[in-house]
């Protein structure tokens, strides 16, 4: 059984669309490669062994994140942070779940046209955001934060 629990801090920082496609790429290979089903023994060899348990609980602080493209820029905000909690435990129903808990979650986007591109030629702060969405709770600053939980389950 491994039972491993990270906590990451803060996350800040600025993006290129570019730099989601590579880490997506490594992803991608790093779990293929991981599984490494090509070079297994086949299955009348392999020796049966009890279930390997994985429990890895991810927390983060905080995460702000733009990602700039030529010209659009969008803003990822976790401000109450976010928990992620993974199992391989197997049941009926799944062998492995992903839950997601965050507080709240705002994403931002701006899109510069021809239109408010001349408008905001001369400013010298950056145009602020026009057009978001938010999920989560609404909290007063004496109310008690609800958790928000998005859970992922791995079917057979």
């Amino acid at each position: 059984m491994a039972n491993w629990k990270l906590d990451l801090g803060s996350i800040y920082g600025q993006i290129k669309p570019s730099f989601l496609l590579g880490v997506s790429s490594f992803a991608k290979a790093f779990i293929y490669n991981l599984k490494d089903g090509d070079n297994a023994f086949p299955p009348e060899y392999a020796t049966v062994l009890p279930p390997d348990i994985t429990i890895v609980d991810v927390s983060v602080k905080e995460v702000d994140i733009s990602i700039w493209g030529e010209d659009v820029v969008s803003q990822v905000l976790l401000k109450d942070g976010v928990i992620v909690h993974f199992d391989d435990i197997i049941n009926e129903r799944y062998i492995g779940r992903v839950v997601l808990k965050l507080q709240s979650l705002q994403v931002r986007s701006m899109a510069l046209t021809n239109t408010n591109r001349d408008e905001h030629a001369r400013e010298a702060e950056p145009v602020c955001f026009t057009g978001s969405a938010t999920y989560g709770n609404t909290k007063k600053a004496n109310e008690p934060a609800s958790n928000n939980d998005l859970c992922l389950f791995v079917s057979r």
